[in-house]
């Protein structure tokens, strides 16, 4: 039986990765709150991988199913961290901005920072 801590954590890392790719896609290309807001994305998001492996990854060798296993819980972390933070949105009575941020999030990918 696995830990709820390592799962509790990915969930709150992935919502700190979805709000500072959000906080990311408001700011202005090349400002001081862009460049914060990307750098705590990638760390969030390395916390809530490293969290997931440890939830599911730690219970024997490492096999392709373990991949899966922490891919699809890091899914399943997003789709609960786009429900908290509307609520969190909801909470400060910015709930209308929400979908246009959401739209707007700026992510790192292969190729840069790319729009949602």
């Amino acid at each position: 039986m696995t830990s709820a801590l390592p799962l509790i954590v990915m969930a709150l890392s992935c919502n700190l990765c979805l709000l500072s790719a959000m906080t990311a896609g408001r700011a202005e290309s090349g400002s001081w709150t862009w460049a914060v807001s990307l750098f705590a994305e990638i760390a969030t998001l390395s916390v809530a991988g490293v969290a997931a492996f440890a939830a599911f990854g730690t219970h024997g060798p490492a096999t392709f199913s373990t991949l899966i296993f922490v891919i699809v819980a890091l899914g399943l972390g997003f789709l609960v961290s786009i429900g908290l933070a509307f609520l969190e949105y909801a909470a400060l009575g910015r709930r209308s901005r929400f979908r246009a941020d959401l739209r707007g999030s700026l992510w790192i990918s292969r190729t840069g920072a790319s729009r949602l």
